[in-house]
């Protein structure tokens, strides 16, 4: 069996030198998107460099191509985009040819967050130029991602104070005697793999003091969250102590960030985007929307808003109407469809044939009449039962809420008319004498959300945030990799998030330069 000749051995000498400008094809997709940074201005970036000192810098716009297009590539790390340079024609053709240290990259990505905002606003700019991005309707949402901690790498407050005495009284033992450490102490920090009878005291008192410092900074995290209206955590993560334990998009538990996203529906365009620590994104919403107004210079908010279900909160909804927003969110657990309770005299009971249609929920594993079985009368602030009787106000009372301290009123039946009504087995639950319902401050827009969501109209612009909202974090974890961060720290955390925001929002534009035909 013959096999094909090999033309050119390695260690010929190639007479005709190819230059980097041939080995790349006029659409490749490395064009495109260098073609987009050319088009953007990069002067905040050079003036963080004085270049009169040390070797010339290389230029922030090189710096920034090799880490979006690495992000496009699935290449992360800055020790692979540096592999990546030297092994790479698409790499190599990005950047002049020159080589580039992973120290270099890995600098460069943190260091600018200021100058970064710009560059993700200039890129947003550049779509709004082609005729993408239209800001008439915006789709916001939130996701979870990993934070790079472990998992197991996690302790209660009072585990952390037990871990920070132990850890202090055995590196003051071993400054003092110079012995070796007690292996049983590995539980306490976690991160230590080695037996202690292994290890030199100077080595031993070198891991304990890094372990200290761990779990004092998981201690001072705890300390700052006292301050906040916060709720105190279960459970802290020791090496990212910024990050929040919770439930992952996977399922399970582990130490993570929520990033945000706020969409242009129109072009599909990310034009803000933020990271919070916790999973309330739904506090995140009001900012984002006068963030967009300001970065962009635009004469009032965008009229139009979607967002899922977690987000149609009191405060959100009082403060959409307020701006003149039209927004477009369910309300969790709202009932669906025409409701029988809302009928033309809420003094008389609703129709028999009807009852089996009103909202029901679960308490206790009993099923009972929802709250939306109750119709509000604010002319005489009482809320009408399904029976026809009258819950009155009983008392107001505070309360906190995702955070927030809030009022909140209550209203309850007389027990004469709860013990005599047809209807008890499906309204009181357990061995409460009478039915009570508790309305907060704002109930009122609520209701009107409500109703506004069940019209059908609303239903077909709600169907466009699915698509448009989810879809960043779909290209971010599925086609960029990214469902961990590699950085540690809110503000580190936050930058990693805008690079591939930034990337993300460049997958689309160079799309449209390919549909467009336009040379790059």
């Amino acid at each position: 069996m013959k096999w094909a000749e090999i033309t050119h051995r390695r260690e010929q000498l190639v007479l005709i030198p190819t230059s980097l400008e041939d080995t790349i094809g006029a659409g490749h997709q490395v064009r495109l998107i260098d073609s987009l940074l050319e088009r953007l201005s990069w002067t905040q970036l050079e003036a963080t460099y004085h270049r009169r000192l040390g070797q010339p810098p290389i230029h922030p716009r090189i710096l920034s191509g090799v880490i979006l297009y690495g992000l496009l590539c699935r290449i992360r790390s800055s020790r692979k985009l540096e592999e990546a340079l030297q092994v790479r024609i698409d790499f190599r053709w990005l950047a002049h040819g020159m080589a580039i240290d992973h120290s270099t990259l890995s600098e460069f990505r943190r260091k600018h967050p200021q100058q970064l905002r710009d560059l993700f606003v200039q890129v947003v700019l550049v779509g709004q130029e082609m005729g993408l991005v239209q800001f008439r309707r915006l789709g916001f949402d939130g996701t979870r991602v990993r934070a790079n901690n472990r998992t197991s790498g996690t302790r209660t407050p009072d585990q952390l104070r037990a871990a920070k005495a132990k850890l202090q009284a055995e590196f003051d033992r071993l400054s003092e005697q110079a012995e070796q450490a007690d292996s049983q102490d590995e539980e306490s920090f976690g991160d230590i793999n080695t037996p202690a009878e292994q290890v030199s005291p100077e080595k031993r008192r070198g891991q304990l003091e890094l372990a200290r410092k761990r779990v004092q900074a998981a201690l001072t995290e705890l300390e700052a969250i006292d301050k906040t209206r916060e709720k105190t955590p279960k459970r802290l993560p020791i090496t990212d102590p910024q990050s929040r334990f919770g439930k992952t998009k996977e399922g399970g538990f582990a130490p993570g960030y929520t990033p945000t996203a706020t969409v242009d529906v129109d072009s599909g365009m990310m034009v803000n985007q933020g990271v919070i620590a916790q999973s309330n994104e739904s506090g995140e919403l009001l900012q984002s929307l006068d963030q967009v107004r300001q970065d962009y210079h635009l004469p009032g908010p965008v009229p139009e808003v979607l967002a899922d279900g977690l987000m149609a909160t009191g405060e959100n909804l009082q403060a959409c109407e307020e701006l003149g927003v039209d927004f477009y969110s369910p309300v969790r657990g709202a009932h669906a469809g025409e409701n029988p309770a809302r009928r033309e005299v809420l003094s008389e009971p609703v129709a028999e044939d009807q009852l089996d249609r009103l909202p029901m929920e679960r308490v206790k594993q009993q099923a009972r009449f929802d709250k939306q079985a109750f119709v509000y009368d604010a002319e005489q602030n009482v809320y009408w039962c399904p029976n026809g009787k009258p819950l009155q106000h009983s008392s107001r009372y505070r309360t906190t809420e995702s955070g927030r301290e809030v009022t909140r009123d209550r209203y309850r039946a007389e027990a004469e008319a709860c013990a005599d009504c047809p209807l008890k087995a499906r309204c009181v639950s357990g061995k409460s004498a009478s039915r009570q319902i508790d309305r907060g401050a704002h109930e009122d827009v609520i209701d009107r959300q409500v109703d506004k969501m069940n019209q059908p109209e609303s239903q077909t612009k709600y169907a466009a945030r699915r698509h448009a909202a989810e879809r960043p974090f779909a290209v971010i974890k599925q086609v960029f990799g990214a469902r961990q961060f590699l950085t540690r720290g809110l503000e580190s955390v936050r930058q990693e998030w805008c690079w591939l925001s930034i990337a993300f929002n460049l997958t689309i534009l160079s799309r449209a330069l390919g549909t467009q035909g336009q040379s790059p």
